[in-house]
This record gives C-alpha cells, structure tokens and sequence, in this order.
C-alpha cells in the first residue's frame, strides 16, 4: 500500500510542470505571470524600479492564486496613475478569461516590509480594493 501511495505522489509530481509541481501554488500560473508582469512594466514605466530585479527587490507586487482565480498585493504604490494602470490590467486579465476567474487587487499605502508579521497585519489594511467575482 505504501508503494502504491508513493507511485501516486511521483505521477502527480512529474505530471506538472516542475516549477508547478513544487511551487505548492498551480492555480492560474499564466494568468498570474501575465499579471505579474504587467504590472513591473507598469512600475517600471513610472520610474518606480530600474528592471524587474529592481522591482522584486523592493517588494512591490506580490501576487497568489486559488481554486477560484488569482488576486495581487501592490505596496508602497499611492501614485493614481500607476493604481489605474494596474486597475486596468487587471480587468484587461479578468475579460481575457471571460470573466470565469475571480481577479482581486489590493493596494497597501505601506511598505511589505512594514506588513509583514502579525502586527504588521493587524495594523495595515489595503487603502483600495478592486474585486471582480468570476462567474
């Protein structure tokens, strides 16, 4: 029994791409990386990072996936015009999927750094939210 148990672990694992397989997070990968990815260029357009490492090293976006769709975290970002590009890459990423994934976004006036932990948690809340419900 256990052998059948471990050759059920092994098809599954080598039946996902590996960076799926062990990322502990499948849902909606291109959708995310999509996403992701659109919002660096939009950072970066803004002069907020100098390239995409620059990006990830100041933490500004963070972005996760469920069963049900994807959502993202941008910190440290108040400038109206990079929240509404963001906005609208998001809605852009939830109409390419005819609306059948959720999309969320929240918008954190602090620093990751500075939210991290929980006091972090229990003391910031996003200052903005957009939540599209797939259908």
């Amino acid at each position: 029994m256990k052998r059948l148990i471990l050759l059920f672990f092994i098809l599954l694992s080598t039946s996902l791409p590996l960076k799926e397989a062990f990322a502990g997070d499948p849902f909606y990968y291109d959708q995310r990386t999509r996403l992701v990815n659109t919002c660096t260029e939009i950072l970066m357009s803004h002069g907020l990072c100098a390239d995409k490492n620059d990006c990830i090293k100041k933490q500004f976006v963070f972005v996760g996936g469920s069963s049900g769709g994807i959502y993202l975290e941008v910190y440290g970002v108040t400038e109206m015009p990079v929240i509404s590009k963001v906005i609208s890459a998001s809605v852009s990423e939830y109409a390419k999927n005819n609306k059948k994934i959720s999309v969320t976004v929240y918008f954190y006036n602090e620093k990751h750094n500075d939210v991290e932990g929980i006091i972090g948690a229990i003391f910031s809340s996003p200052f903005a939210q957009l939540n599209l419900g797939g259908e």
